[in-house]
C-alpha cells in the first residue's frame, strides 16, 4: 500500500483530498497550492481513518471521490457524519459518477461538483467558502489584517503569529474587536480580561477597575507590538479598537 500524502505533523491541513486517481489528485494539488489551500492526499477509505486517528489537528475540510475502490462514497459520508469525533468535519464531493446534489445533501455533503478542468474554479469557490464558514463555526474572528483563533488563543497579523495569549487577555481583545469601532466600558473589558479569575465578581470599585485596567491594557498592548497601539482610551466610554483604514 502506497503511504499518505502528508503535510509534516505539526501543519493544519485545510483539505484532505480522498481519491485513488492519481490524475485528479495531481490537478486539484496544483490548482489549490498556489492559491493558498494547503493539500493532504489518501488514496482510499482505509488510509482516510489512517491519516485521522493519527493527525495532532483535524483537517479543515474533507475532498471526497464518491467512487474509490474500498468504500462508496456516500456510504463514508454517513460513516463519518455518525461518528462523534469526526461529524464537525465539512465534506464537499468531487465526482465524475451521475450523484444528484439532493442526493448528497441527504447523506451530510455541503456541496456537489463535477469533475472536469472547467469546474476546478467552482471546487476553489466552494472549498474555501467551506474552510471559512467552518472557521466561523469555531469563533475564529478577522477583522482587517487581523485574525483570532480562540482554540490556540493566537493573535495573526497578515498571516503571521504576533501573538499567543492567556485567556483573559484574549478575550479582552475579542470583545474589542467585536464591538470596533465602538467603545467597551471599563465595567465590561474589566470582566473580560478576568474571566478566568475566580475572584472577578467580587465587586471592585470603579476606582479599582479604573486603575487596574489601565495596567491590564498596558500589558496586552505590550504583548500585541506594534498592533497594540490600535487599542485606544476613549475619554468617558472606554477603550475601542481601530484598526487601520
Amino acid at each position: 500500500m502506497k503511504m499518505p500524502e502528508v503535510l509534516p505533523a505539526a501543519a493544519c491541513v485545510d483539505i484532505l483530498h480522498v481519491e485513488d486517481d492519481d490524475h485528479y489528485a495531481d490537478i486539484v494539488r496544483r490548482w489549490m497550492t498556489p492559491r493558498g489551500l494547503t493539500v493532504a492526499r489518501v488514496r482510499s477509505r482505509a488510509e482516510l481513518y489512517g491519516y485521522l486517528s493519527a493527525a495532532p489537528r483535524l483537517p479543515r475540510c474533507l475532498l471526497i471521490d464518491p467512487g474509490l475502490g474500498d468504500s462508496h462514497g456516500l456510504g463514508l459520508c454517513d460513516a463519518l457524519k455518525k461518528a462523534p469525533s469526526l461529524q464537525q468535519l465539512p465534506i464537499v464531493l468531487f465526482s465524475g459518477s451521475d450523484l444528484t446534489a439532493c442526493e448528497c445533501l441527504e447523506h451530510g455533503v455541503l456541496h456537489l461538483i463535477r469533475k472536469g478542468a472547467g469546474d476546478l474554479p467552482q471546487l476553489f469557490a466552494a472549498l474555501t467558502s467551506v474552510i471559512n464558514q467552518h472557521s466561523r463555526s469555531q469563533g475564529v474572528v478577522d477583522i482587517g489584517d487581523m485574525h483570532l483563533v480562540p482554540s490556540d488563543l493566537e493573535v495573526h497579523l497578515n498571516g503571521r503569529i504576533i501573538a499567543k495569549l492567556t485567556p483573559g487577555p484574549f478575550a479582552a481583545l475579542l470583545l474589542l474587536v467585536k464591538s470596533a469601532p465602538n467603545a467597551v466600558s471599563d465595567a465590561t473589558l474589566y470582566t473580560a480580561f478576568l474571566e478566568r479569575r475566580r475572584y472577578h465578581d467580587r465587586g471592585d470599585s470603579a476606582l479599582t477597575i479604573r486603575v487596574n485596567l489601565k495596567e491590564y491594557v498596558y500589558r496586552l498592548r505590550h504583548d500585541l507590538g506594534p498592533a497594540g497601539a490600535r487599542i485606544e482610551r476613549i475619554r468617558g466610554e472606554g477603550y475601542a479598537y481601530h484598526p487601520p483604514v
